[in-house]
């Protein structure tokens, strides 16, 4: 919304972090919201283990990287999707093991063929309806997807009997769902020192004045961006 765009904003001091030298204003600006949200949908929502094979839709946006690096931090293998040779590169550097192009693949038929024909145990999904019934597919038996955004629009509705056959579980995440303190602080320190440590790379994929909000929104309407995109006041 338009009242999200000032140069200066209120907000609690439990949802502030102190920066320190190491990490740039750009970084923190691209870190928080996205980093909380991949943060939560590996391991509070998903509960990512060590092991198991998680595919990570959007792989080469701001949550996507994240989500990767995280998911391999816990262990497990990561299979994202992209558009786009150079956003495949990008998902490889920050630790994709496998990609797939779903502007040129089926997803779930080449995510079978990558596990062997049993699927995955995770799928994290911010794509919503053209991406659903190929999470649904691709996933193991007792499989869990992870919905959290609808880039492309709502995800249709979930008919549970539709979940019998591989007795799968469908939850969803929203940033703004009241979250207990300490889990909320332990969250935002953990991507903060691992940050600070350079085990989790921030991606800026673009940084535009603030008056330039509009074309920000055209870039990413039109899937022209990489990484997080931050605007930046004048001052």
């Amino acid at each position: 919304t338009k009242e999200s765009y000032a140069e200066f904003a209120r907000a609690s001091v439990d949802e502030l972090l102190e920066l320190p030298p190491e990490v740039s204003f750009a970084q923190a600006a691209a870190l928080l919201v996205q980093g909380l949200t991949a943060y939560h949908v590996v391991h509070t929502v998903g509960r990512v283990e060590a092991g198991q094979t998680v595919l990570v839709h959007a792989a080469a946006g701001g949550v996507g990287l994240l989500a990767v690096q995280l998911v391999k931090a816990a262990g497990a293998r990561v299979i994202g999707t992209v558009s786009g040779e150079a956003k495949a590169k990008l998902a490889r550097d920050v630790g994709a093991d496998e990609i797939v192009r779903y502007d040129q693949e089926d997803v779930a038929a080449r995510v079978l063929a990558l596990t062997q024909g049993r699927g995955v145990e995770r799928v994290l999904d911010s794509v919503g309806a053209s991406t659903w019934q190929a999470s649904v597919d691709a996933l193991a038996p007792f499989g869990h997807l992870v919905s959290y955004g609808n880039a492309s629009g709502p995800p249709p509705h979930v008919e549970v009997e539709s979940l019998y056959a591989k007795s799968l579980t469908v939850s969803a995440y929203w940033l703004r769902t009241p979250t207990p303190p300490e889990v909320q602080r332990r969250a935002r320190e953990a991507l903060l020192a691992q940050v600070v440590a350079k085990r989790l790379r921030v991606v800026v994929g673009l940084t535009l004045p603030l008056a330039q909000a509009e074309e920000a929104h055209r870039k990413l309407e039109g899937r022209d961006t990489v990484g997080k995109v931050v605007l930046v006041g004048e001052g």
